[in-house]
């Protein structure tokens, strides 16, 4: 049974001095984003031209290692190592309530990698598989319970989709821990991001008839948008929701990211406007570097972590790699198996 997703209060005006070390951290974090010119730059450059403009920018030294024998795991991993570690040195300095809240919120890059030692693991065997599962965290408890489902599935899905029910689940408890106050400012982005969670889950549950019985946070209403999406394959709605979401997250963040909240609030969004960028900047590098031109810079998706390129990226001459790169890195994903197994 999951925990339900608690509303919170009135917004606090009184000075909170918990957040007196976080506040400028925060701001500092929210001037290093790139203008929009400096990333559609990006997309018109070459790569050797767009690593030298991020070499000035707070990417700065952790792109220029990328230059010699450039691949698209060098640029990924550079690109989420500059944006989690600045998120680590963040949350230090977070007070107690707060900082639980976004350890909870940036175990996403957990769960990514999970999601790729469980896929790895699929192709070593089923031994190799259960050993990897078994090895997780308590806090992972969901994706060991599932691991039976994986024979009878074919394929990964089942326990992509645990991870992302154990991840919500994490994230509502450290939620609801917040005070009123705390937890007012961040409810809409929390119950955005968990009911599009749910609804990804019921698209992908068709193919797996998953019991989604503990994937419910109490919420009153799902997405307003649901009935957008009515008629659509689960491709067409999975893409065309993520595009809906991002517009509604980016509009939350853009706002609540100048605000003097006493809340995680303005780290929250903060983070997650540092992880969109980081995603474009990643997407622009990977792109340059097969010659792939995207007609535009997209704007459209979540959150950096989804843009897990697939694991056949590893020579620059293979025949198949432009369409891959198209199709994982400057397109949205447009197919339920791409989804199921990167558990986007």
């Amino acid at each position: 049974m999951s925990a339900i997703l608690r509303r919170g209060g009135v917004s606090s005006t009184t000075p909170d001095m918990r957040y007196a070390a976080l506040a400028p951290k925060v701001a500092w974090l929210r001037s290093t984003l790139l203008p929009p010119a400096a990333l559609d730059a990006l997309y018109s450059a070459d790569f050797s031209s767009a690593v030298a403009t991020l070499s000035k920018t707070a990417y700065g030294s952790w792109i220029q290692g990328i230059s010699q024998a450039p691949t698209p795991e060098k640029v990924f991993n550079a690109v989420r190592t500059y944006l989690l570690s600045n998120e680590r040195e963040i949350i230090l300095s977070a007070p107690e309530g707060a900082k639980a809240y976004l350890e909870a919120y940036v175990a996403h890059w957990e769960a990514d990698d999970i999601k790729m030692k469980i896929l790895n693991s699929f192709r070593a065997g089923y031994s190799q598989l259960k050993a990897t599962v078994d090895s997780l965290p308590a806090s992972w408890k969901q994706v060991r319970d599932l691991i039976e489902q994986v024979e009878k599935a074919g394929d990964t899905g089942p326990l992509s989709a645990a991870v992302d029910r154990a991840y919500a689940q994490q994230l509502v408890n450290a939620f609801n821990r917040l005070t009123d106050g705390e937890r007012t400012p961040l409810y809409a982005f929390v119950e955005t991001l968990l009911s599009w969670s749910r609804l990804k889950a019921e698209l992908i549950a068709k193919k797996y008839s998953f019991d989604l019985s503990d994937y419910d946070f109490g919420f009153a209403d799902r997405l307003k948008f649901d009935k957008e999406l009515e008629g659509l394959s689960p491709s067409e709605a999975l893409s065309k929701g993520e595009t809906i979401v991002a517009s509604i997250l980016q509009k939350w963040a853009q706002n609540q990211a100048h605000a003097n909240q006493f809340s995680p609030a303005p780290a929250q969004a903060v983070f997650y406007l540092k992880e969109k960028e980081g995603a474009q900047v990643a997407r622009a590098l990977i792109s340059r570097l097969y010659g792939v031109s995207p007609t535009k810079r997209p704007v459209s998706s979540c959150r950096f972590f989804r843009f897990r390129f697939s694991p056949t990226l590893r020579t620059p001459d293979a025949s198949h790699v432009s369409h891959h790169v198209q199709r994982l890195i400057v397109s949205e994903p447009t197919t339920l198996e791409t989804v199921t197994t990167l558990g986007l």
